[in-house]
């Protein structure tokens, strides 16, 4: 394919206009119609959803995990192009996708000395564990899965997707990036989106937002949550109910099962706030929608004129009904 179609404008050294390069971050109908697996380790299988906003089905082993793996796909793509039959090519770095999905596992910071500055030492980010051929395998777990959705929009209207996978595949680019730490270059890569892919992107809600917080929350439903309560401009006056929303992202809420989801949002608390969303209770408001938590202050009245101090004995008890000016 590199024989055949021309090179993009980045790989030619003519960096395209940001804003004629963005790629939405992802769609709402992937978060409101549980395309992702609510869970870090998912399954290979069959699930079909029926919501308020459509019904879909789909096939393959797809989880949070493989959401960030797409959203920084698209997040921070270089440049883009259209194909003949319907789809889009887009140029991605490598490495941003290694940055977004190592945050899901706390970046470890280490101090190693430079190749080149022997004396000098460089902050190395480790990727996460996620090798390339780590990212690769996602990206093929991606390409397997089968989806069709009938998605509603706002004039009641539903548009339907053929059951193909949201990627067609991911090869290596001419373009490259020079390491300003170690000097050493490395190649972009190009991932296509199938014309399923492409449908699913142009028609649906568009959603922009940096994927890394997203990825850095450990636990699956989190994230679930998270990327569903993101579909929406704000939240109502008195939040979202935890079930409620862990119900719809397809995550258990009975039993212990549903206990220990619950306790894994609660415990994400500071994670989802730099999503934009606040966890009060039970509930889930988005930022600028949460109620602030008073002080309540007690301020004595005019009936409580007795007061205990340390040297009295006893306080004459109002509520027998003694007069307070009786002398005995």
């Amino acid at each position: 394919m590199n024989n055949v179609l021309p090179l993009l404008p980045y790989e030619k050294g003519k960096i395209t206009p940001y804003k004629q390069r963005m790629m939405p971050t992802t769609t709402a109908s992937q978060a409101r119609l549980q395309f992702f697996q609510p869970t870090r380790n998912p399954v290979y299988c069959t699930r079909k959803i029926e919501t308020e906003w459509g019904r879909a089905e789909i096939t393959g082993k797809l989880g949070v995990v493989h959401a960030s793996c797409l959203e920084s796909i698209m997040c921070f793509a270089l440049d883009k192009r259209g194909l003949e039959n319907g789809g889009v090519q887009i140029l991605v770095d490598p490495y941003d996708i290694r940055r977004t999905l190592g945050e899901g596992a706390r970046e470890s910071r280490l101090l190693v000395p430079a190749k080149r500055h022997p004396n000098r030492t460089r902050r190395r980010i480790s990727s996460g564990g996620y090798s390339s051929s780590a990212i690769r395998s996602l990206i093929t777990d991606l390409t397997a899965c089968a989806f069709s959705a009938t998605i509603k929009t706002r004039d009641g209207d539903q548009w339907v997707c053929r059951p193909l996978g949201l990627v067609v595949g991911v090869e290596t680019s001419e373009a490259t990036r020079t390491n300003p730490g170690t000097g050493e270059t490395r190649r972009m890569w190009r991932v296509t989106l199938g014309p399923a892919g492409v449908s699913l992107f142009g028609d649906d809600l568009a959603l922009h937002y940096d994927p890394r917080p997203l990825a850095a929350l450990r636990s699956g439903a989190a994230a679930a949550v998270a990327r569903w309560c993101l579909t929406h401009r704000e939240s109502p006056p008195a939040g979202w109910k935890l079930n409620t929303v862990l119900e719809a992202v397809g995550a258990e809420t009975e039993g212990a099962v549903g206990r220990q989801r619950r306790l894994e949002v609660r415990r994400e608390a500071e994670g989802l706030r730099a999503c934009g969303l606040v966890v009060q209770n039970d509930r889930i408001y988005t930022e600028g929608v949460a109620p602030t938590p008073t002080s309540v202050v007690c301020t004595p009245t005019k009936t409580d004129d007795v007061a205990c101090t340390p040297t009295s004995v006893a306080c004459t008890p109002t509520s027998l009904g003694v007069p307070r000016n009786l002398q005995i």
